[in-house]
């Protein structure tokens, strides 16, 4: 039987006080850092490039939210990158930070949504560095471009909304093609 522990949300707004289980139900795609670039580079030779980027409030901290538009439009691969952090009642803090490809997206009043494929629910330890699977529970979440995450456990209906700050990746082909014309108006 697990107990819970009072978490506050660290960031720069005031600390949301949360009840999560022992053990802290965050999700980890991937331990993900740009290594202070910008850019990436995968096998098959394209070049990630960080379009974009949000506080947790909504605040653009990076690039131009036209760019991350015009390159959704244009049917680039885009990833996604965001940070949850907490703080245990006893003043422990910790966090993880998750990447992943943004597996189906929406342009929806001048906001992009990033739909990530499903995944086993994980849990970081608070004592080591490591990540306990749930196989039993499964989480789809969504992102949006002001720095919304809203994450879904099927198994249980249970829905959260909070703020993050989220990083938008795109991929550049090689040879420099860009995709598709990226005009606003590409359907008739």
């Amino acid at each position: 039987m697990s107990t819970n522990r009072d978490l506050r949300r660290t960031g720069p707004t005031a600390p949301v006080k949360v009840r999560w289980p022992v053990g802290v139900s965050a999700l980890v795609l991937a331990l993900a850092t740009s290594g202070g670039g910008v850019q990436a580079q995968d096998a098959a030779g394209s070049h990630w490039r960080l379009v974009f980027a949000v506080d947790s409030t909504g605040a653009a901290t990076h690039g131009d939210k036209e760019a991350l538009l015009a390159s959704v439009r244009a049917g680039l691969p885009v990833r996604v990158g965001w940070r949850v952090t907490w703080r245990l009642e006893d003043g422990r803090t910790g966090g993880v930070e998750h990447v992943a490809d943004a597996g189906f997206l929406t342009i929806y009043q001048g906001e992009v949504f990033a739909q990530l494929a499903p995944i086993v629910r994980q849990r970081p330890s608070l004592d080591a560095p490591d990540i306990t699977l749930i196989p039993s529970e499964t989480w789809v979440g969504v992102l949006d471009s002001t720095g919304r995450l809203r994450g879904t456990f099927r198994e249980s209906g249970e829905t959260r909304v909070t703020r993050v700050a989220v990083r938008w990746w795109v991929a550049e082909p090689a040879g420099g093609s860009a995709g598709p014309a990226a005009s606003p108006s590409w359907w008739p």
